[in-house]
């Protein structure tokens, strides 16, 4: 096709006279091929503005296509195919042609405009004229699909001709404006904004600062549930929201959990379809039947069907056996992965949850130090949302240290002195006596001692008779007839901190040191409650002389003893004697193993004879047994102890002045 642009009448005719000179642009033909002029614009105002053309000569060629171009670009620059167009429908009348420009035009802006005919052969444009814009009306739009959709879906509008500029087309939607990914002058492409809220949204284009609005509004859905499945929820269990209109595109729907106050608790999305949205329960919701909400589109819908989250239920344990300060497991259901959603109890008290999941909780049950245990069998419980479960069976502790309730007496290491029948403990504290019954564990105040003095006392036992030694003062009480008698004193000045003990009906007692500590011995006497007499026998044979707070228990017919502190140093003693009561002669056998004797304590049980001392450095008592061969260590005690004595096998012990009150089960499993 060939391009005319028509300067001037003078120069066309010029040119019809330069036959030989031909370009691609200018050619000259012996046939008349139109001629025209662009003419200035006219009725410019806010509702655009008319273009104008008049024909030079009409020509013989027929037109096929007539019309104006414009561009508010450099003159020099507008080409047809680039620049915007009116094309004008219908036959060119003989003299010219106009049209009215309604749209696109920017306010207050320099267009250039140039007239255009084209026949089959050639397109021929006028000469520019230019004016000045007062703006126009916004593009006719004709079509928006889809009409209804969800934040950032792409919806296409159509229009008769949105024009070429690009740049300078927007859309909104209710005031937002939208990303646009697809133009033509015919069609644009957007997304839904982020920012809109309603259901019912405005669309407008601008196109050169001028608006146009679809009368329809778009539809952004709003979520709409219809059913919830299961109604009886456990925590973190999915429950499937049932509806319509839901955005399947991850991240665009958020549920939430209405605990109390309605506080939100978010919920994981698992699945979401357009008809179905599967949320897991949250595990921090803290009333049993919280609300539901869900936002989709930056719009909220509460769900008016109500949900309940089930009871707990506990089905067994990890081990029916434990230890205190140890973790221990529950198994069951319903439990909530959220530790602070469960309260687990032990014997009442409650219990560190270690770990949590919907069907196990690991706690570590508390320690004697914190709690007294009602007994070694105790029950175990979990409270969620105000429902408690209870264990079927019973967690059974198996401390060898194990607490019991507190001493009634003054429990200063001074003034008491424990001793024991075969069914029965006694305690000495000050003038009061008092006897503890292990089967109901109850205390009960007996016939107060009658001696002067109570300072340090030492004991020993005889079948049903308990004898009493203070200062240099011997009494006896029959726990049958529960009275006391006065015995002959004992056959030396007065004395503290004795070893004594019985074998076959007889008592021994011996060593201590003075009541003004100056002084340590080694005599050992034996007593005879037939003739309530004292003979004297071989010395204790400590080698650094005396002896103080000596301990003794018996094995095997013999009697171990040892611990202590030797004369005038006051040093700790590890020397280690057996004595046998038949030939009434001392042996020396292994050292005691412990680093520190202090509070020394002894007893025989399980076979073995138990020895124990305290580490000063932490407080708490050390154990060790012998089984007339080795030493073996035993668990330290969990504070200071005192023994008191000795029961179907196993030791009571008074801890320090608190009063509490413990024993040793050496039967219990490692």
């Amino acid at each position: 096709m060939k391009l005319y642009i028509l300067r001037s009448l003078a120069f066309s005719l010029l040119l019809f006279s330069l036959a030989t000179c031909t370009t691609e642009e200018e050619t000259i033909t012996p046939r008349e091929y139109p001629r025209l002029t662009t003419l200035p614009v006219t009725e410019v105002s806010n509702d655009g503005a008319r273009l104008n053309a008049e024909f030079i000569l009409r020509g013989d060629y027929p037109i096929a296509e007539y019309g104006f171009i414009y561009s508010d670009d450099y003159v020099g620059r507008m080409d047809f195919e680039n620049s915007e167009r009116i094309s004008i429908e219908g036959n060119v009348g003989a003299e010219g042609f106009s049209a009215m420009i309604s749209r696109n035009l920017r306010n207050n802006e320099e267009y250039h405009v140039k007239a255009y005919v084209r026949t089959a052969d050639y397109l021929v444009l006028g000469e520019p004229v230019n004016f000045k814009s007062q703006g126009s009306k916004g593009p006719e739009l004709k079509s928006m699909i889809p009409s209804s959709g969800h934040i950032g879906d792409e919806v296409e509008i159509t229009s008769s001709d949105f024009g070429k500029a690009k740049w300078a087309t927007k859309v909104f939607v209710e005031g937002s404006e939208a990303e646009i990914t697809s133009f033509s002058e015919t069609a644009i492409k957007f997304l839904i904004p982020d920012a809109v809220a309603e259901e019912l949204l405005t669309v407008a284009v601008e196109v050169n600062g001028n608006v146009s609005s679809f009368e329809e509004k778009f539809n952004l859905y709003k979520p709409v549930i219809s059913e919830i499945t299961p109604v009886q929820t456990s925590f973190d269990a999915e429950v499937t929201l049932s509806g319509e209109n839901f955005n399947p595109v991850k991240g665009s729907i958020s549920v939430n959990f209405l605990g109390f106050k309605d506080v939100a608790f978010p919920a994981e999305i698992v699945t979401t379809e357009e008809s179905s949205v599967v949320v897991r329960v949250p595990a921090g919701v803290d009333i049993k039947e919280p609300g539901i909400t869900i936002e989709m589109n930056n719009m909220k819908t509460k769900v008016k069907q109500a949900i309940s989250i089930k009871d707990p239920v506990i089905s067994s344990f990890s081990s029916n056996t434990a230890k205190t300060g140890e973790e221990f497991t529950l198994i069951g259901k319903n439990f909530s992965p959220d530790p602070e959603m469960n309260e687990v109890r032990i014997d009442g008290k409650i219990a560190e949850i270690v770990t949590a999941r919907a069907d196990s909780l690991t706690v570590i049950i508390p320690t004697q130090i914190e709690h007294v245990y009602s007994s070694r069998s105790v029950e175990v419980s979990v409270n969620i949302l105000g429902e408690i479960a209870y264990s079927d069976t019973f967690l059974q502790i198996t401390d060898k240290w194990f607490r019991l309730s507190n001493v009634p007496f003054n429990n200063s290491a001074y003034i008491y002195q424990g001793m024991s029948t075969m069914d029965q403990g006694y305690v000495i504290s000050n003038d009061e006596f008092w006897k503890y019954d292990p089967i109901t564990r109850e205390w009960q105040q007996e016939t107060s001692y009658p001696g002067s003095t109570t300072i340090s006392p030492s004991s020993f036992t005889i079948e049903n008779l308990l004898f009493i030694m203070a200062g240099m003062e011997l009494y006896e009480y029959n726990t049958l007839s529960k009275n006391w008698t006065q015995k002959t004193n004992v056959p030396y000045s007065g004395k503290r901190d004795l070893l004594t003990f019985s074998y076959n009906n007889i008592g021994y007692a011996g060593t201590g040191r003075s009541y003004d500590y100056h002084t340590y011995y080694s005599d050992m006497w034996k007593y005879d409650p037939t003739g309530d007499s004292w003979t004297q026998i071989a010395n204790y044979p400590a080698t650094l002389g005396g002896r103080r707070g000596g301990v003794a228990t018996i094995l095997n017919g013999h009697i171990y003893t040892g611990l202590g502190g030797s004369r005038n140093t006051g040093s700790h003693n590890y020397e280690m004697y057996k004595f046998d009561p038949v030939v009434e002669q001392w042996t020396r056998f292994d050292d005691y193993p412990a680093k520190s004797l202090a509070n020394p304590t002894a007893f025989t049980t399980n076979s073995r004879a138990y020895f124990g001392s305290v580490n000063e450095p932490h407080g708490t008592t050390n154990l060790w047994s012998f089984d007339g061969f080795s030493w073996k260590k035993e668990p330290m005690a969990p504070r200071r102890m005192n023994f008191l004595f000795l029961l179907n096998d196993i030791a009571y012990f008074t801890a320090g002045s608190s009063g509490q009150f413990w024993i040793y089960d050496a039967l219990q499993p490692d």
